[in-house]
């Protein structure tokens, strides 16, 4: 991974890492192959490794793909809340309770870019493009979306508190 100096809008302040597969390109606007591992944007002198949280969020998903409520019980804050793409705000027992029931279910949820990465002290956010193909009912939904996700540092280790979702429109850039 290189570290690659400070951001525009925090001289100083943020080392930005970038790491793909047999690459390594500077700045956000640089799309990188959906292969790409990590690009995290660090505050100098924090901890932790950009390198930790991603794989916690890669075991999130599978867990909620696969209805795995315990694992997803673990992974998600008790005042875990989703925001998704139609507004409003979803509660940890809402969300994975209507998984649990079969009343809402993910046939597909998984990152479709690279997952940008910002490290504070006991914090991770993560950004990224993701494929999601979910049924509710007799209704289902598939399409590409902006996901950002707030890990936090919690006395039972990581935990997703806060979960946000927005469609991507068909014929924009891919960001």
């Amino acid at each position: 991974m290189a570290r690659l100096g400070g951001s525009a809008a925090f001289p100083g302040h943020f080392t930005t890492y970038v790491r793909a597969a047999g690459a390594t390109r500077r700045g956000p606007d640089r799309a990188l192959s959906a292969s790409a591992s990590v690009t995290s944007v660090e505050p100098v002198g924090a901890k932790p490794s950009p390198d930790l949280v991603p794989p916690l969020e890669r075991d999130r998903l599978r867990a909620l793909v696969d209805a795995d409520i315990s694992t997803a019980e673990r992974m998600h804050a008790d005042d875990y809340q989703l925001v998704p793409p139609g507004g409003g705000a979803i509660s940890k027992s809402e969300y994975l309770g209507a998984i649990a029931s079969g009343d809402f279910r993910y046939a597909t949820f998984e990152p479709a870019s690279e997952l940008a990465v910002l490290v504070g002290r006991d914090m991770v956010a993560l950004r990224y493009r993701a494929h999601i193909e979910a049924h509710f009912g007799e209704s289902s939904d598939e399409g590409e979306f902006w996901h950002t996700d707030v890990w936090q540092l919690r006395p039972d280790g990581w935990q997703v508190v806060w979960s946000q979702a927005t469609r991507r429109r068909a014929g924009r850039s891919a960001g």
